[in-house]
């Protein structure tokens, strides 16, 4: 596994004195795509890192390195996060300005920001080292729940050489990757009895539209299921013929294995259907009469 992280050569700070705590399950894992030219790293296609087992503040994981030839390669790795060891998991719950090891180092968090891996918005750890090695900058993040390392980035630019990659997580267990939700209605306002198409696009949060998710809006009691148009858009159709004249929200939920379920929501107003006015209703009455009187005429003539 030497190939996997080039080693940490940084120079040595202290440490001050903190509780760390270890962000993991057994069972937990993560999963990387690798790209660009590092040398050792560019033969690799994806690794992942899998949590086997714990003790205190000492982690053992299984990392499988997947080769862009379709080998395969097995090694288990052991350290302790509070010591320092590997960057693969590091202490769960710091934030900007907080030193924690690796190896021989000592590193402090340059900021803490959103950004998303593996389908979800998470808040990370940032990590910047211009001199990481000789002519070489590293840009790592380390999700903050959790502690695991999400991206890392090598650049190493010289007169004799040049190349950049490295890792971003695309999967885990560790959280579920979230869907977005935006609904629109036919019309917002319609008259008792008037059908309302409900309209809803799903996506996640890279913006890929999302099929095969259950999409369906309740209004009361009432449950509309949105049925499926191909490429993230769902759509129903609610009747007001039997909804009371009022003003509801209707809360439009979308559901999918594998993701976190979203919600989002509408306002209805149904109103009540035009009365005929006294007026017509005579007019409509001195109509009728008319016609009844010349029927009888025209019979009693013939």
């Amino acid at each position: 596994m030497a190939g996997i992280l080039v080693a940490v050569t940084i120079s040595v700070v202290p440490v001050w004195a903190a509780n760390y705590s270890v962000g993991v399950e057994v069972g937990d894992w993560i999963k990387y795509v690798v790209y660009g030219t590092v040398p050792q790293l560019d033969q690799y296609e994806w690794v992942k890192m899998e949590v086997q087992s714990l003790s205190g503040t000492e982690i053992t994981v299984l990392a499988t390195i997947h080769y862009e030839d379709g080998r395969e390669e097995t090694n288990t790795i052991n350290w302790d996060v509070e010591t320092g060891g590997q960057p693969w998991i590091v202490p769960a719950d710091l934030s900007k300005g907080d030193a924690f090891r690796i190896g021989y180092a000592t590193w402090i968090i340059n900021d803490t920001v959103t950004r998303t891996y593996a389908g979800a918005s998470r808040s990370v750890n940032l990590l910047n080292v211009s001199e990481y090695d000789v002519d070489t900058e590293m840009v790592a993040y380390w999700d903050q729940t959790s502690g695991v390392l999400v991206e890392l980035i090598l650049n190493k630019s010289s007169p004799t050489e040049s190349w950049a990659g490295g890792y971003t997580a695309i999967e885990t267990s560790i959280w579920s990757p979230t869907l977005q939700a935006t609904a629109e209605l036919s019309s917002d306002t319609p008259t008792q009895g008037e059908t309302v198409t409900i309209s809803t696009v799903v996506k996640d949060e890279a913006e890929n539209p999302i099929e095969g998710a259950t999409v369906s809006a309740r209004i009361d009691e009432k449950i509309v299921s949105l049925s499926d148009l191909g490429g993230g858009n769902y759509e129903g159709i609610l009747e007001t013929a039997d909804l009371p004249v009022g003003t509801y929200s209707i809360i439009i939920t979308v559901e999918k294995d594998g993701y976190e379920s979203t919600q989002t929501s509408q306002n209805l107003t149904v109103k009540a259907a035009p009365e005929m006015p006294l007026t017509l209703y005579g007019g409509v009455a001195a109509v009728i009469a008319v016609v009844a009187v010349v029927l009888y005429l025209i019979r009693k003539r013939f």
